[in-house]
């Protein structure tokens, strides 16, 4: 049984006053027992609830003990400098390519992600990053720029200051879409059938059904 995060309400000593406070425990993943202090009873209960499912989801990383993205970029543009080094025998990355993701990561992953801890980068904060990219460049361009926050975090996970990256830990979505979405709202396959298949009345002489659909319906 997973162990769960703990609150505790204690005394606490702020400015000579001694009041009331929330507290709450947890031991983290790495076994260092961790606390924080509340005010109240409800942002405590909420602190605790997001401990007890980043622990379930084994991503927990204390504050402390984790970078910001802006280090992490920086130690994963020093890896891909060692890349293109010509001196590098296993050199597998032009001197292009290299300009091309030092000039991304100065002027758009850096501004957006900055000085954000890495535990506290989650799906919904690249959700905001794609959107603001999409909207600013093409659809090309907006993906370029997720793949390489993709490696950075893949980068900082490799060398363990990341347990888990929000790209990577994502369920992949189906590839038929409409399919799922039927599937999702009860929909019958024979139901399916008829909306990916237009009505016998509505086909030209020319343009047949396929003959494995028309007996399936």
């Amino acid at each position: 049984m997973a162990i769960r995060a703990k609150i505790t309400k204690r005394p606490y000593v702020y400015k000579g006053k001694t009041e009331d406070r929330w507290l709450v425990l947890w031991t983290d993943l790495k076994g260092t027992r961790r606390e924080k202090w509340f005010q109240n009873k409800r942002h405590a209960e909420a602190y605790a609830i997001k401990i007890d499912r980043e622990l379930a989801d084994n991503i927990d990383v204390a504050d402390g003990a984790t970078i910001t993205f802006a280090k992490a970029c920086k130690a994963w543009l020093k890896h891909e400098e060692g890349r293109a080094d010509s001196r590098n025998r296993n050199a597998d990355l032009t001197k292009g390519s290299l300009a091309a993701k030092q000039g991304v990561a100065k002027n758009h992953l850096l501004p957006f992600f900055g000085n954000t801890r890495l535990n506290k980068i989650d799906s919904p904060s690249i959700e905001r990053f794609i959107d603001d990219q999409a909207r600013r460049f093409s659809h090309w361009t907006a993906r370029r720029h997720k793949t390489l926050v993709k490696q950075v975090l893949g980068f900082a996970v490799n060398n363990d200051r990341l347990r888990v990256s929000p790209l990577t830990n994502r369920p992949r979505r189906g590839r038929n879409t409409h399919y799922s979405a039927a599937s999702s709202n009860g929909a019958s396959r024979g139901t399916m059938i008829r909306i990916l298949v237009p009505s016998p009345g509505l086909v030209s002489k020319s343009i047949r059904p396929p003959k494995r659909l028309v007996t399936m319906l």
